[in-house]
């Protein structure tokens, strides 16, 4: 009887770990896959940051030269009518 019990209890054990073992392997599994995943999304993350200031890169580069023309001849413009009253003295026909 006792045999028989332990027997039992032996298969029993012997079925839960068995599917133990299944649940572990699936739960490696998704660790694996979900590492792998995580990989390649950073790659195409950077990869694709990268790629977008290459193409954006000459367009930036323009914008910031033309910024920089503009903000010179405002510069000019206000140096040359810095005080009016000069601007005006230049003038022949307003001096004095």
């Amino acid at each position: 009887m006792m045999d028989e019990e332990l027997k039992n209890l032996l298969e029993e054990n012997l079925e839960i770990s068995r599917e133990n073992l299944k649940i572990l392997k699936k739960m490696n599994r998704a660790r694996v896959f979900g590492s792998v995943f995580w990989v390649i999304k950073w790659v195409v993350i950077i990869g694709l940051s990268y790629g977008a200031y290459v193409y954006i890169e000459p367009y930036f580069r323009s914008f910031l030269g033309i910024v920089g023309s503009l903000t010179s001849e405002v510069n000019e413009i206000k140096k040359i009518t810095d005080t009016p009253m000069d601007f005006l003295k230049k003038i022949p026909s307003f001096g004095n």
